[in-house]
């Protein structure tokens, strides 16, 4: 990769923002993290409309971190808006959300969602998630998963469906 990993992060509260930032600064390998708080400037920053036209200040994520709960636009309709579009549906999109409703999971994953992990966070699991030197996948983002319902580091549960249809 010629370029440093650009995560984009779609997350409201500002808190929950800077424990993802600071989960990323800990390894120190030069991420491209951009933040917007809903789900219509997610969309705007993906395809870089009104504020985010600027393509050099806004690079096409590798990877998209996305809250469920937005103001605007929620998770599952960006979620369903990206992976319906030829050209962002490539985007791995992990689903980083407090809710553990099997209704948002099962809607997640219907929309082709990559992982989904439920708050609160420990940094541990995100950063061997989007550690280039941890994996091998597409775009040098391999997202590394644990069975379903199993406790990671006791304070993440990840939750993945282990393989999509190949037909779909």
């Amino acid at each position: 990769m010629d370029r440093p990993l650009v995560i984009l992060l779609v997350e409201d509260n500002e808190d929950h923002a800077m424990l993802v930032t600071l989960a990323l600064e800990e390894v120190n390998m030069g991420y491209g993290l951009h933040w917007v708080k809903n789900g219509e400037e997610a969309m705007d920053y993906l395809y870089q409309k009104d504020m985010f036209a600027k393509t050099e200040d806004n690079p096409r994520p590798d990877l998209i971190l996305l809250d469920l709960r937005l103001p605007l636009m929620d998770g599952h309709e960006v979620l369903k808006a990206v992976k319906e579009s030829c050209d962002l549906k490539t985007i791995p999109v992990v689903i980083l959300t407090s809710s553990e409703n099997q209704g948002d999971i099962t809607r997640a994953y219907s929309n082709y969602a990559n992982s989904y992990l439920v708050k609160p966070m420990s940094s541990d699991l995100l950063v061997k998630m989007v550690n280039p030197e941890e994996n091998t996948g597409s775009n040098g983002i391999d997202i590394r998963y644990n069975k379903a319902n199993q406790k990671v580091d006791n304070s993440w549960q990840v939750r993945h469906r282990s393989q999509r249809r190949a037909n779909e």
